[in-house]
């Protein structure tokens, strides 16, 4: 019994912030792609246009016309002849669905000609939907309901459509907190309607024609606010739903000046008013505090253990004057001071909140009897939490319940089941139970934290993924795989990568119409949810939260809620991930920023700060926060982030002209934080915060600390260089390749000057590229510019960024080399004007009496018309360039021949180097990597000896290859 009301165990789950448990990673993380970025692209789209085409006038209820019109009715249980929905009575289900999904993708696809416009929560074809559901559909069924909520929380509440859409969450409040039993369970429909819905039940009494059915239906409504009495939101939720109903009929009424209807309405609002004090006998004492003592227990617990971890506890006592009498304040109340606790009063807090402890757990599970079942109950809280990321307000005391709910549902091995701790845990319901538990255990437990509380419930759940996890094309389980995922920030489930193996599932059982399998029955249900997952999962990584041996995840929604933050900000989709030390680091990089939190001192060993290095040597950025602005931790990452640059670079304070601070990146900062960076010549590799920015985004203290969100916003747009992330399947790491290589060349990287390696993985990422697209074998070579020798490496390389004076001697070494035949390729790394400056008075020295011409786009270098070359003369340079060069189309590349007329050196006044790393980091003057890539792949195979392309057209870049970009 599980979708809509069908009989089967299946879950969706809702998406939740963060509490992470460490999982079991392969070696290697950047293993070969299950499955492509373009492949689950065209599967979206296959399937959002199958969706399209299945509406039926502004709705997808399978069982209704076009007109809204049902084509069947059905009886139920207390003979009302109710429309005959898909399946069971969820009028709206379908719809719901399908419309949450389309406006999921659509974030998505914003950017998309075709589809960005159609899922628009405006466009022509979704708004009718909007404004349909929120004013012909009051949810009165719990998987209706959660998604009814989840679709209409996503319409803007600031547009006129949503206002609309606010009007149609009112009725999902009033379901969803008078659904819920009194411990958390729900049931396909709230407890007391089996009669009808509270304004059904109402009314027929109200218009009863005679004493006899009066009796019998006051005798039914009555049974229905007994039954209100046992759920969370008691008889008051129950009469407040016939409230609201009777005012919304006043407000028609009124509207169309219906005298005669107002008075009437006014007589029922007396009736109502007589009820509810005559119901109010009904009332049983149904208080159940048990979970609000389990959570006080947990509380005094976790404040009782880290008293002992540090050795520090305080009690508060009346405070006395010299003469020992009380001291008290201007309202006549003892003021109160804080006295150190002794070791030994410690230890008897600790043992007292132990047993404490104890006694509410098995007093909690004793008094434990809710009614449902786990698939319902998942839903409810999904529509909760919608409603709360919409600003609808949700009682505490509704989270504490439902929180309570999940955790006493697990089973003993880690899963959870359809009923109630019976039978066997299933992949769908454990999902559901985990996901939920991420949600309720956010709004629950607020407490800013320097040690990180262990969640055993959650740890167990994690622990039964791993073992467990099969990917299916079941859309309704695979979304609560994703919706774990993303709560998560887990990229791994055991050694399985959760979404590339998902996808492929899915991909694969897809129709030539776009439709994905069946759920009982159903291909647009199906459809939607592999849509869901395909999707969500499918969105751009932004931060990589590093799991390390220490408190890494003290605050662990920090990373989660920055990135939602972000994501509502910008109005796109962005996901995070936690990573760890046991894959390699080119893993890693499928985000631009590495972060690191902590409160001690880090400790990484030798392999570790490698990994480390490999990482920010292949472009990536890392980003470290000290919890609590501990000192010990920050003077650790500055030690840490010296070995990691083995000893090259020095952090530095960084000023208010900072790119970070001021508005060059977004919104200026105009009061920065204490921060530290790092920098390689051409860009920030380490960036520091020495105040706590995580307690702000732990704590969603938006208000408070509004720069703690927006410096991280903006480290975004300086990784990416205000550009786009990369999708998930998309990594920046170039996979090695197997192919028998056509030719081979050795590239002679120039030892030379103060900083001559800025960016060190930026040829060995190209010579990959080259391996798996020019079927070349670059292979590149560290040497002193003294010994040079073009026989063995025919192509030298020369880059830097600061300033250098060239010697007699060094000029002649390079006019031998050039003399033997080789070439040398010289570009500014970050476009260092101290560099280009000496570079060229280096060329003018080299070939005095050569030639120098801007290389025509006609030229081979640029047209690409060598065997593997590729055609770079429509040019792309970074947004930085452009703003500071202007309207940039062609490259701009020298060429200095010698007297014989061989063009032995290429110079570009524009950034080469860093655009092989594939990142478009901001403050650059370069090309875009594209571009970059392009130039020096020419270059090389001009060096290998490569041969015309017999072809007349020279090749694009290969689309198979990922792409390049943030």
């Amino acid at each position: 019994m599980g979708v809509f009301g069908a009989k089967c165990k299946r879950a969706a789950v809702a998406m939740g912030t963060i509490i992470f448990a460490s999982v079991a990673s392969p070696t290697h993380a950047n293993s070969t792609q299950s499955v492509s970025d373009a492949e689950v692209l065209a599967s979206i789209r296959k399937g959002v246009n199958y969706l399209l085409s299945q509406r039926k006038g502004n709705h997808w209820e399978s069982k209704f016309d076009a007109k809204g019109q049902p084509l069947n009715f059905v009886a139920d249980a207390a003979g009302f002849r109710r429309p005959d929905a898909w399946p069971g009575t969820n009028f709206g289900g379908e719809t719901s669905l399908v419309l949450y999904t389309l406006l999921h993708v659509g974030h998505g696809l914003q950017d998309d000609p075709e589809l960005g416009p159609k899922l628009r929560f405006n466009s022509p074809e979704l708004e009718p939907t909007v404004k349909w559901l929120a004013t012909e559909v009051t949810p009165d069924a719990t998987y209706t309901a959660g998604l009814y909520a989840s679709a209409l929380a996503l319409v803007p509440q600031r547009t006129e459509l949503g206002k609309v859409a606010g009007q149609g969450l009112r009725g999902a409040y009033d379901y969803v907190l008078g659904a819920m039993d009194k411990d958390g369970g729900y049931s396909y429909r709230a407890p007391g309607t089996n009669n009808g819905s509270p304004t059904e039940q109402w009314r027929a009494w109200v218009t009863a024609g005679n004493k006899t059915d009066a009796d019998r239906a006051k005798a039914k409504l009555d049974e229905g606010a007994r039954g209100a009495i046992r759920t969370f939101g008691g008889l008051d939720g129950f009469l407040r739903i016939i409230v609201t109903e009777i005012k919304e009929r006043e407000t028609a009424a009124r509207a169309k000046r219906d005298t005669a209807t107002l008075q009437r309405l006014a007589l029922e609002m007396r009736q109502l008013q007589a009820y509810s004090a005559d119901a109010q006998k009904l009332r049983a004492n149904t208080a159940n505090n048990a979970q609000r003592e389990l959570i006080e227990a947990r509380k005094r617990l976790a404040e009782a253990q880290e008293a002992k971890r540090t050795g520090e506890g305080w009690r508060e006592v009346d405070k006395k004057d010299a003469s020992g009498n009380v001291v008290r304040g201007p309202n006549g109340q003892a003021v109160k001071e804080r006295i150190r606790k002794t070791p030994a009063e410690i230890d008897k807090d600790l043992a007292e909140a132990e047993a404490r402890m104890r006694k509410e757990e098995a007093d909690s599970k004793n008094n434990f009897a809710p009614g449902g079942d786990l698939s319902n109950a998942q839903y409810g809280t999904l529509g909760a939490w919608a409603m709360s990321d919409a600003g609808v307000e949700i009682p505490t005391d509704y989270w504490k319940v439902a929180d309570r709910f999940w955790r006493l549902t697990q089973t003993a091995n880690g899963g959870w089941t359809y009923n109630p701790n019976q039978g066997n845990p299933k992949l769908s319901m454990t999902v559901a139970g985990l996901a939920s538990l991420f949600i309720t255990s956010e709004m629950v437990d607020t407490q800013i934290r320097l040690e990180p509380r262990p969640d055993k419930e959650i740890e167990r759940g994690i622990a039964w993924l791993d073992a467990n996890f099969q990917p299916t094309h079941d859309g309704y389980a695979m979304y609560g795989v994703e919706r774990v995922g993303l709560a998560s920030g887990i990229k791994f489930f055991g050694t399985k990568d959760w979404y590339a193996e998902g996808a492929r599932a899915i991909i694969r059982t897809q129709k030539e119409n776009g439709s994905i399998g069946e759920t009982h029955g159903s291909a647009v249900v199906n459809t939607a949810y592999c849509l869901l997952f395909l999707a969500r999962g499918r969105n751009p990584v932004v931060f990589n939260k590093l799991e390390y041996n220490g408190p890494w995840n003290a605050r662990p929604r920090d990373a989660a809620n920055i990135t939602e933050w972000m994501s509502k900000n910008f109005e796109r989709p962005i996901n995070w991930q936690v990573v760890n030390m046991k894959v390699d680091a080119e893993g890693w990089l499928d985000a631009p920023i590495l972060m690191i939190t902590g409160s001690r001192a880090l400790n990484f060993s030798a392999e570790e700060i490698a990994k480390l290095r490999t990482y920010v040597q292949s472009g990536g950025m890392i980003f470290s926060s000290a919890d609590g602005g501990r000192s010990e931790f920050t003077q650790s990452v500055i030690q840490m982030a010296s070995q990691v640059v083995n000893g090259k670079y020095e952090m530095r304070e960084m000023t208010a002209e900072h790119p970070l601070f001021s508005a060059q990146l977004w919104a200026e900062v105009k009061q920065p934080p204490r921060m530290l960076a790092m920098n390689n010549g051409a860009r920030e590799v380490w960036i520091h915060s020495t105040v706590d920015m995580g307690a702000s985004w732990q704590g969603r203290r938006m208000a408070q600390f509004a720069d703690h969100f927006v410096i991280p916003a903006k480290l975004n747009q300086y990784a990416t260089g205000k550009g786009m992330l990369r999708g998930k399947l998309t990594p920046l790491a170039v996979p090695v390749s197997n192919k028998p290589p056509a030719r081979r060349v050795n590239m002679a990287r120039l030892d030379y000057g103060d900083n001559p390696d800025p960016e060190p993985g930026a040829w060995p990422r190209l010579a990959r590229i080259m391996a798996n697209e020019a079927a070349t074998a670059l292979t590149i070579k560290t040497v002193k510019l003294s010994s040079l020798d073009a026989k063995d490496t025919p192509l030298a390389h020369l880059t830097g960024t600061t300033r250098f004076r060239a010697t007699p001697e060094d000029v002649a070494a390079l006019q031998r080399y050039i003399e033997a035949g080789g070439t040398l390729f010289v570009d500014a790394a970050g476009d260092s004007p101290a560099f280009r400056a000496s570079a060229m008075d280096l060329i003018k020295a080299v070939l005095p009496e050569g030639t120098a011409e801007e290389l025509p786009t006609s030229h081979p270098l640029l047209k690409g018309t060598l065997e593997g070359g590729v055609d770079a003369t429509d040019a792309d340079y970074r947004k930085f360039a452009r703003l500071k060069g202007g309207n940039l189309k062609s490259p701009q590349i020298m060429g200095f021949g010698t007297k014989g007329g061989r063009q032995a050196i290429y110079y570009s006044e524009f950034d080469v180097t860093s655009g092989l790393l594939g990142t478009n980091t901001w403050g650059i003057v370069g090309y875009a990597p594209k571009t970059a890539e392009g130039l020096a792949r020419n270059i090389v195979l001009q060096a290998a000896g490569a041969k015309p392309r017999v072809t007349t057209a020279p090749s694009t870049q290969a689309d198979t290859r990922p792409a390049t970009g943030g």
